[in-house]
């Protein structure tokens, strides 16, 4: 009769499951909202990167090309897709910089005298202007 009565009680109790799964529920909202502030920065941080990529190649370019046109003027480049001594082609600052489709994410440019004065980059949801050594992100327009 005792063995029939002895009964091995392996497991949890429904009580014990429900605490851990309470516990688990609050840790997933305190750590949620700060996960997703770090997802967002990373954003941020990764167009501010590209911006300063487009920018150098740009500055590369812009600097070669007053160079071979050096005149007494302040020569305005900008960016395009003609072969004018004062157009950068996209085609030679995607090759320096390994970002694509610039003709329709660069929205802004301002070039003189072979320095970069401002660009406009949009990338996803962000955009990023880069305006005299300072980068600004913004949610694109």
């Amino acid at each position: 009769m005792k063995k029939l009565m002895k009964k091995d009680h392996k497991g949890f109790t429904l009580v014990e499951v429900i605490v851990v799964l309470v516990i688990l529920a609050i840790m997933a909202a305190v750590l949620i909202p700060s996960l997703i502030g770090y997802i967002d920065k990373s954003r941020e941080n990764s167009i501010v990167s590209e911006t300063r990529s487009l920018v150098t190649a740009v500055q590369s370019l812009a600097s070669e090309k007053y160079g071979e046109n050096n005149d007494a003027h302040t020569v305005v480049y900008t960016l395009g897709a003609s072969d004018a001594a004062t157009v950068i082609a996209y085609s030679e600052v995607e090759a320096l910089c390994e970002l694509k489709n610039l003709d329709t994410n660069v929205t802004d440019t301002n070039i003189e005298g072979g320095k970069v004065k401002e660009i406009t980059y949009k990338s996803g949801d962000k955009q990023c202007v880069y305006n005299e050594g300072k980068y600004t992100v913004s949610d694109a327009a």
